[in-house]
């Protein structure tokens, strides 16, 4: 089936990007800008994919020599970006294995590690590492031995309680090489996915248990259950979605489709106040991509779209007219009225939507000594 692309009344430019990403093999001329095409490519970390495609296809002529210049030249610098990551997953696990830690490679990382080809086409800003939470400082001490460097002062981290708010408000330390053998790559080391602000419920300990281990590469990944769930939690916080993360979405529904257990996905997307986001992102994977999806889909989560829809839309506007923002106050209130669509947890949304809202501050000052309370009767 061949999308159609024009039922929402895409620009060219996106047309064309979709018809790249369906590997449809006959490309048409549009009156396109192609300075457009690139900004718009590049904002949703497509340039590699679409070069590539056109590539197969013998398509490049479609596009002007100045235009494919650019896009060959953003082709072979991210193929030399993504072996030094690749490279420097091994320097950093190799690392922590010595001290017995345990690495997991999350997102692009996992990717490029996972499925090969995609080191070709796969971009990526930074590199995703977890650790388990007893092991974040010890982590930290091992890379910086190394020659890694923390880009943010942790030094309040020494009181107890600014230490507490930090594990709950973050979930990832960014750290940069010094020197010059380690590639000049942003490492977010993770303890947690997702801070306490994500409104979702993850269990690190589950996490690490279903985790699948490379013993060739001494790192671990999510599980594909878990992957899928990450990677839709991820695009709908904060409405930080672009087209390459259902381009994610679409490989691993094709690579492991034999590996998903529906029902078991189902069953923790509600546990873990997923369900809507996993519906919406499904239902654009499948639309914009082509991307089959099975039978269990039909039966038991489309006849949550009608539920999903507010949200659907607001993701739909995002991907093709509204760009993400740094932080604006448009993007932050956009923001709440998309959580208040999409939580599946009726608990969650009562939260949301009720008048006697207690701040963030007096809330995680609660949440503090609460636990400590039942740290200290236990």
């Amino acid at each position: 089936m061949i999308f159609n692309s024009n039922i929402f009344n895409f620009k060219p430019e996106d047309q064309f990007i979709i018809k790249c990403l369906q590997y449809q093999p006959n490309l048409p001329k549009l009156n396109w800008d192609e300075d457009l095409l690139i900004h718009r490519m590049a904002y949703h970390g497509l340039t590699s994919m679409v070069y590539h495609h056109l590539l197969k296809t013998d398509s490049l002529c479609l596009l002007s020599a100045k235009t494919q210049a650019t896009l060959k030249a953003h082709y072979q610098l991210n193929i030399g970006r993504n072996l030094a990551i690749s490279h420097l997953v091994k320097q950093i696990s190799n690392a922590l294995e010595e001290n017995d830690i345990e690495t997991m490679a999350l997102k692009g990382a996992m990717f490029i590690e996972t499925f090969p080809d995609y080191t070709l086409v796969r971009e990526m800003s930074d590199l995703d590492i977890m650790v388990k939470p007893q092991n974040l400082y010890k982590a930290l001490d091992v890379l910086s031995q190394r020659g890694f460097e923390g880009l943010v002062d942790l030094s309040f981290l020494e009181n107890k309680r600014k230490q507490w708010y930090f594990h709950n408000l973050v979930n990832a330390i960014p750290l940069r090489g010094k020197q010059g053998n380690i590639p000049n790559v942003i490492v977010e080391l993770h303890w947690q996915l997702f801070s306490i602000d994500s409104y979702t419920t993850w269990s690190e300990n589950d996490l690490w248990s279903r985790a699948k281990c490379c013993p060739e590469q001494g790192v671990y990944y999510l599980d594909c259950i878990d992957t899928i769930l990450h990677l839709c939690g991820h695009q709908c916080k904060n409405l930080q979605i672009y087209l390459y993360g259902l381009v994610d979405i679409a490989t691993i529904l094709r690579s492991w489709e034999k590996e998903i257990d529906w029902h078991e996905l189902i069953r923790r997307a509600k546990t873990q106040r997923l369900l809507l986001h996993l519906v919406n992102i499904l239902r654009l994977t499948s639309e914009l991509l082509n991307t089959p999806l099975p039978q269990e889909y039909l039966t038991y989560l489309q006849p949550y779209e009608e539920q999903a829809s507010p949200g659907y839309y607001f993701l739909l506007e995002r991907l093709f007219q509204k760009e993400l923002t740094e932080s604006t106050p448009e993007d932050l209130s956009l923001s709440k009225v998309f959580r208040s669509l999409e939580y599946s947890n009726f608990w969650e949304h009562l939260w949301t939507q009720t008048k006697l809202i207690v701040p963030r501050p007096v809330r995680l000052r609660l949440n503090y000594h609460i636990g400590r309370h039942l740290q200290d009767y236990n």
